[in-house]
């Protein structure tokens, strides 16, 4: 959002073929997947989700971490794709 200036990322999506997983291998995904996304919310969403099911954080590190990194887009993410 802080780099486009709106919160619609039309078309943003992620796919991953059958059995692409790199820690099961031929067995995850069971099936070819996408998952799409119309906001970028939405994808931070997901990016919080998935720290909180691979067991990478437990549940109050999750928004702790959002508010922690909540700007720094702008101040690394822009400068870095100029």
């Amino acid at each position: 959002q802080e780099w486009t200036g709106t919160d619609t990322a039309p078309g943003l999506l992620a796919s991953f073929p059958r059995g692409s997983s790199t820690r099961e291998p031929g067995i995850t995904p069971e099936s070819d997947l996408v998952v799409v996304f119309s906001t970028w919310s939405e994808v931070a969403r997901a990016c919080s989700a998935s720290r909180l099911d691979g067991g990478m954080h437990f549940a109050g590190a999750v928004p702790a971490g959002e508010k922690l990194c909540s700007g720094n887009f702008a101040a690394v993410g822009v400068s870095k794709m100029r």
